[in-house]
């Protein structure tokens, strides 16, 4: 939410060409976009509350605003735009509760906010189905075999080669002991 968009907030913003609030705005004081003279289009998202007269003072090249919001926007912040040789128009969404936005006749149309809401689902969402006992015990039953039946194997392998390779010498102690003494 926007609390204010305050006096002079977008003055002299010669780069400024269109200008998009999606938040609601509580007030909107004068002279917000004074001298943005490049500025062609507004879109408010949310409703506006209370708007000043000279809101738009100073906005010579503002042409289209879209305003989202349901609630009827009165005042004549646009009305006072428009002896000025300006037409502005205005696009509402089809459900906007009133015939005119500031001042000005408001042209209804259904896509000038869409998608307005987001759409609520029609099923209700379902749970994933948590594995059963029984599968957690299997697989652990599998891993833990598996594991041992490796280290069954590798200790297999490993006193093969040793054997092969003589790497392992039967001796006995009477045997290690002379050879240690001579």
């Amino acid at each position: 939410m926007v609390n204010t968009l305050t006096r002079y907030s977008f003055a002299s913003c010669d780069k400024l060409e269109s200008f998009q609030v999606f938040g609601d705005i509580l007030k909107m004081e004068r002279c917000v976009f004074f001298r943005s003279n490049n500025l062609k289009q507004i879109k408010f998202g949310g409703f506006i509350d209370v708007v000043d007269e000279l809101a738009f003072n100073g906005t010579i090249g503002l042409r289209n605003i879209t305003y989202c919001g349901l609630q009827a926007v009165n005042g004549e912040a646009l009305k006072n735009h428009e002896p000025h040789g300006i037409q502005i128009n205005v696009l509402v969404a089809s459900d906007y509760q009133g015939t005119t936005f500031m001042g000005v006749p408001a042209t209804k149309e259904s896509s000038a906010c869409s998608p307005r809401r987001t759409p609520e689902p029609t099923a209700k969402p379902t749970k994933e189905p948590l594995p059963s006992k029984k599968v957690i015990i299997i697989a652990s039953v599998v891993v833990g075999c598996a594991l041992i039946l490796t280290a069954v194997i590798v200790i297999f392998v490993v006193k093969c080669c040793m054997k092969k390779n003589g790497w392992i010498k039967k001796e006995t102690l009477t045997e290690s002991l002379l050879t240690q003494s001579i």
